[in-house]
């Protein structure tokens, strides 16, 4: 079984990770295209603020 400490560190890093990108694509003004939509930038600053928490509360979780 995984610990806790363990499942908060992947998932606090795979949040981190998906956070960058999110970073990169606003940075770099990368087109996303879902569905022949193309996906404004204002999505990806959501996404960096949801990612990024989620990863801080991960990542603090897991050094508790």
């Amino acid at each position: 079984m995984i610990s806790s400490k363990t499942y908060c560190l992947f998932t606090g890093s795979l949040f981190a990770l998906i956070a960058l990108l999110h970073l990169a694509r606003l940075v770099w003004n990368w087109p996303m295209v879902i569905g022949g939509w193309l996906v404004t930038l204002w999505v990806s600053v959501l996404g960096l603020l949801l990612a990024g928490f989620l990863a801080y509360v991960g990542l603090k979780k897991s050094r508790e």
